[in-house]
């Protein structure tokens, strides 16, 4: 649970984090507080039983996709026609 079940999502905030716009320097100083934000934001979703905002729009595209070819599908499957 927690972050494990949200690795994209902590992958991704890892690589914002280590992005020096966003976050001070990238010193050894600072993984205690990467592992500390990575373990924060990972028990936060857990215990408000949401996904991780990325694991949600990989879902989310992947269910528009099934929907759409399941709806290709139907509208292309050749008609029978004539007795069996």
């Amino acid at each position: 649970g927690g972050a494990g079940a949200m690795s994209l999502t902590m992958y991704t905030g890892h690589v914002l984090m280590k992005t020096p716009e966003i976050w001070p320097a990238d010193v050894p100083s600072a993984f205690p507080i990467h592992v500390a934000v990575v373990v924060g934001v990972g028990a936060l979703f857990r215990i408000v039983g949401r996904k991780g905002p990325m694991e949600w729009l990989v879902s989310w595209m992947s269910a528009m996709t099934t929907d759409f070819v399941r709806v290709l599908m139907e509208n292309t499957a050749p008609t029978r026609s004539g007795p069996r």
